[in-house]
């Protein structure tokens, strides 16, 4: 502690150059964190539906799940993964599907999902994909095949 003090009262000016430096990164750390906390894109956890009789509100799990029975369905997949996630603001969305399938051909596969979803996304409840990623796998794990 004397050690300290002693170095305090020698070198006053290291001392007060250091401060004016931990306060300044200080400050600078707290702006870049109050910024990301004002532009950062909100998640909304339901969609909701003005119509005439009322307003209408669907959550987000029940969106995932639709659309993964409708791929189960509609197309020849032994398993599906639906990762959705809407921003509040424009009706934006970011949209993940993990599939896998017993077929050879992947690509049509994967071209058949990205239709559905965009059928039904886009065209049913008026929300904007932004890029969707398709990724359909054979159900051994032999060989990888991405559509984006």
């Amino acid at each position: 502690m004397k050690r300290i003090i002693k170095m305090i009262i020698e070198w006053p000016n290291i001392w007060q150059s250091v401060v004016i430096i931990l306060s300044s990164l200080t400050v600078l750390i707290g702006a870049v964190l109050l910024l990301f906390g004002i532009f950062k894109q909100v998640k909304a956890k339901e969609i909701s539906f003005q119509q005439t009789l009322g307003r209408v509100t669907i959550p987000i799990a029940a969106i995932e799940k639709e659309l993964q029975h409708r791929l189960m369905s509609q197309v020849n997949l032994q398993t599906v993964q639906v990762n959705l996630k809407i921003f509040a603001k424009q009706r934006n969305a970011n949209l993940k599907i993990f599939a896998t399938s017993l077929d050879q051909d992947y690509e049509a596969l994967g071209q058949q999902v990205l239709a559905i979803a965009v059928a039904y996304l886009q065209k049913s409840l008026n929300v904007n994909l932004k890029q969707p990623k398709i990724q359909v796998k054979p159900v051994q794990k032999e060989k990888d095949v991405s559509v984006v």
